[in-house]
Formats: structure tokens, sequence, C-alpha cells
């Protein structure tokens, strides 16, 4: 839904906030929210699968590097 990064992004902090969806309407809801960028990705069937896809987007999208530390919530 959005909710979190939403919430996030009241504090306008300098730390990206990169927000994954497999829902092309919740990316352009969230494309209007201040501070967030958004990627569409596959539907995951768990956390563990939902985490993996984000490891691999991020990497794919240059947004990070092996060993850079990520926060999912």
């Amino acid at each position: 839904s959005g909710d979190t990064v939403r919430r996030l992004s009241r504090y306008r902090s300098p730390i990206p906030l990169l927000a994954f969806t497999p829902e092309p309407a919740t990316r352009s809801q969230l494309s209007m929210t201040w501070g967030v960028e958004t990627f569409l990705g596959p539907h995951a069937d768990s956390t563990d699968a939902m985490v993996d896809q984000v490891d691999e987007l991020l990497t794919r999208y240059g947004r990070c590097e092996k060993g850079d530390v990520v926060v999912i919530t």
C-alpha cells in the first residue's frame, strides 16, 4: 500500500527512500510522495523472496553495491 514509506517521507530525511511494489497504481501514487523513488517489481511469495528481489533490483538499477546497508520495512 505504501503506507510506511509515506510516513517516513514526512521526516524529509536526506537518506533516499526507495519503494518497491508490484502494483502500477501504487507506484503512481507513491511517485507524488516527497523524497520517494519508486520501482516496479514482481510479486514476492515470501519475505525471503522479497528481500532477494529487492537486493537484485537495487544492484541492477545501480542504487547500491555489495556491502551497502539496506533497511527494508
